[in-house]
Parts: structure tokens; C-alpha cells; sequence
């Protein structure tokens, strides 16, 4: 009773009007969990008891600093609709897609569409076919699951930490609540779109291992997407800090 007497006295002074009082009472004084999202890792910071059963000194410990919590929104039905709108038919889509039908054309894969004009556009049919039929199944099952598949940026710094939270983002969803799990709904689309997408692919490419290897690429294609979506803004901070203002300077000389 004393000892939670002067957590209260001590948490009312000016001194912790402050991130250090609120750090301070919420893992000392408050005792409840505290749910902080920080890129794509949850935690539930438990505050430690400082009761006589607890074994743990009336000092409080000394701890890491948090970082810095995000807030986080849960889609609602027509924001979902409009994500997966723009997301699978909107010009990103047909750029991917084109982007996708021009590699596997530069490989000659399947060797049976061989080449030109009209092989092009099978292979960009193909890809587009794959993308929309991803796009739908994983729309239904995170609308039915409640998952949220959108990328958030790490709150971290350094190329490698933030590199290997925008890899693990891949596999990465939330609920309504906030709570991460396994992203069900992005990885059992890809894997569904990859077998579904064996029915047109010709002898050479309508195997099981055809099929996992497509789901493997897709995978990884969305590691990289991810990867892009971490650094791109600071690609474009940096071109207008130093590319752009060498244009504008030469124009107006």
C-alpha cells in the first residue's frame, strides 16, 4: 500500500510529465499490458509486480527504452473493396504483370508459346490471369478471416533490421484487434493461384512442381514488392535533396 502510494506521488510530479514517466508508471505503477505495434512485431509489455511473492526488489529494474508505437486501423468493408480494386486491376497491376510476361519471354518459358507478338501475349495473359485470380482468393479469405495484408513501415533504423522486418512482412497479417498471426489469406492465395494457373500452362509447366515453383516465385516477388515499399521513401527524399535541385538549378541558369 505505501509503496503504491508513492508510485502515485511520483508519477504526479512535474519532473515526469514526460516519455521517462510514462515508461516509468506503465511498467511500474500501472500493472496492465500494454500492446505496442512496431512495424510488423506486437508486443504485450506485462508490467512487473513489485508485491512481497513477486522476488523481485521494490527498486524497479532498469529496462530498454521502447520504441516508438504506431496506431493501428482496422480496414472496413468498402476500404477492403478498394484495396483490392486498385491492387489487382489498377495500372501497378498491368505494369507487374507486362513487367512478369517480358522476362519469362526473354527466357523462352514455356518453350511451347515460343516467340513474337502473340507468344508475348499469352505470357502476359498468363501472368495477369494468375495476379487477378490471386488478388480474388486472397480478398475473400482476408474478408472472412479478418486479416489485414497491409505493409507498415519498420520504425527501425539500419539498412539490415529494416531490410528483415519488410522479409517477414510477407508472412505477416493482423486481425481486427491489431494482434499479428500467419498470414493465411496472402499465402494460401498465391499457392492456390499457382496450381489453379496449371490448367492453361502447357505439358512442360502443368506439373505439382510447375506449381510450387510458381507459388515460390510469387513469394518472393512479394519479399521484394515489400522490400521497395520500406526504402522507396527514402530514395525519394533522396532525389529531391539531391537530383531534383541539379535540374532546377540548370533551368534556371
Amino acid at each position: 500500500m505505501v509503496d503504491k502510494l508513492l508510485l502515485d506521488g511520483l508519477c504526479a510530479t512535474p519532473w515526469a510529465t514526460n516519455e521517462k514517466r510514462d515508461i516509468f508508471c506503465i511498467r511500474i505503477h500501472d500493472g496492465a499490458p500494454r500492446r505496442k505495434t512496431q512495424g510488423t512485431i506486437l508486443e504485450d509489455a506485462t508490467a512487473e509486480s513489485l508485491g512481497p511473492d513477486s522476488g523481485v526488489s521494490s527498486a524497479p529494474s532498469i529496462s530498454p527504452q521502447p520504441t516508438p508505437s504506431v496506431e493501428f486501423t482496422p480496414l472496413t468493408a468498402s476500404e477492403r473493396l478498394r484495396l483490392y480494386l486498385k491492387r489487382t486491376y489498377g495500372p501497378l497491376s498491368i505494369v507487374q504483370s507486362a513487367a512478369g510476361a517480358g522476362i519469362s519471354q526473354w527466357r523462352g518459358a514455356p518453350k511451347e508459346w515460343k516467340q513474337g507478338a502473340e507468344a508475348y501475349g499469352d505470357r502476359f495473359g498468363n501472368s495477369y490471369a494468375k495476379h487477378v485470380i490471386r488478388g480474388t482468393l486472397e480478398y475473400g479469405a482476408s474478408a472472412m478471416l479478418h486479416e489485414d495484408n497491409r505493409y507498415v513501415p519498420s520504425l527501425d533504423t539500419g539498412f539490415l533490421k529494416r531490410t528483415r522486418h519488410a522479409t517477414a512482412s510477407t508472412f505477416v497479417a493482423r486481425n481486427d484487434a491489431g494482434h499479428e498471426h500467419f498470414a493465411y489469406s496472402r499465402f494460401g492465395s498465391a499457392l492456390g493461384a499457382a496450381f489453379i494457373s496449371r490448367i492453361w500452362q502447357p505439358p512442360s509447366r502443368n506439373g505439382a512442381g510447375d506449381g510450387l515453383y510458381s507459388f515460390g516465385i510469387t513469394m518472393a516477388n512479394g519479399m521484394g514488392w515489400d522490400i521497395l515499399r520500406e526504402f522507396w521513401p527514402d530514395v525519394r527524399r533522396g532525389f529531391k535533396k539531391t537530383i531534383f535541385p541539379l535540374f532546377t538549378s540548370r533551368a534556371t541558369d
